[in-house]
């Protein structure tokens, strides 16, 4: 991102006064690079000052279309919901049901060649992606229906009300804290608005992995400065320090010539630099 101002310099040669234009170029990082920078210095180096692609993996495939199936569900939730004429769990379902499916087929159908390339079997991710909203679906219909009883309301009357209602891939950003990013999913209340990041990954045994947690911070610092309504997530002075302090340290790495040092984790035959990772080819 580019800032442009003027600067009135005195620097007046009889009655002309010279006006000047100054643009700084201010860094804004990715809040996801955050993650990367705490799990791997070396990575975010290779990547981000050497500007090494990154080599597409299978899990990153993978990954990518329960994104897409996510973003696609929820874009259009709302929009199926108006179809619902009557207060009946089961058409409810069904409408989203069919909205799953429909989204499920479309994100399949975008990576195709990466599918056929890493032999991902595709019956198994609709089945995967399908058990994976079972439960939302389930609830969401008796919410609706619920809903529909009490207000007596359909179509988009009854959208207008409905509450949580939910907003996939939210661009948030900060020019003072020198952050921008994408939240995976916004849970909007009538009141509050809460940031859900989906992970794919396996979880640890207790807790949450470092690199999750300060990425979720940061997507909460930034929606409390985007949005008009209050952010539900726990935010201690000491939390905004911590991010603010590593945003400092990534700067210096970004302006450095030093490459940190390799990272020994069993992780490491699963990253999608690693090839690149060996000091003699870099």
């Amino acid at each position: 991102m580019v800032l442009d101002f003027v600067l009135p310099l005195d620097t007046r040669q009889g009655d002309l006064i010279f006006i000047f234009l100054f643009s700084i170029k201010v860094v804004m990082i990715k809040v996801t690079d955050l993650a990367t920078f705490i799990y791997c210095k070396r990575k975010f180096y290779l990547k981000n000052v050497l500007k090494i692609k990154p080599k597409i993996t299978k899990e990153m495939v993978k990954g990518r279309i329960k994104h897409r199936v996510q973003e696609l569900f929820f874009k259009n939730e709302l929009e199926v919901l108006k179809r619902v004429k009557e207060p009946d769990v089961k058409e409810v379902k069904e409408v989203l049901l069919k909205n799953l499916k429909d989204v499920v087929e479309k994100a399949l159908g975008e990576s195709k060649k990466e599918i056929k390339f890493f032999d991902i079997d595709k019956e198994l991710m609709k089945k995967q992606l399908t058990a994976m909203y079972s439960s939302f679906v389930f609830n969401r219909s008796a919410e609706v229906v619920e809903l529909m009883k009490k207000k007596r309301l359909f179509g988009d009357a009854l959208v207008s009300v409905m509450f949580p209602r939910f907003i996939a891939e939210v661009k948030v950003s900060s020019n003072d804290l020198f952050l921008k990013g994408r939240i995976d999913l916004v849970e909007e209340k009538e009141d509050e608005m809460v940031p859900v990041e989906l992970k794919t990954g396996n979880p640890p045994k207790q807790g949450i992995w470092t690199s999750d947690r300060i990425q979720l911070t940061a997507y909460a610092l930034l929606a409390r400065e985007s949005f008009n309504k209050e952010v539900k997530l726990f935010l201690n002075p000491f939390m905004e320090y911590e991010i603010r302090t590593l945003v400092g340290k990534i700067k210096e790495l970004l302006g450095s010539k030093k490459i940190p040092p390799v990272l020994d984790s069993r992780k490491c035959r699963f990253c999608s630099l690693r090839e690149y990772c060996d000091s003699r080819k870099l």
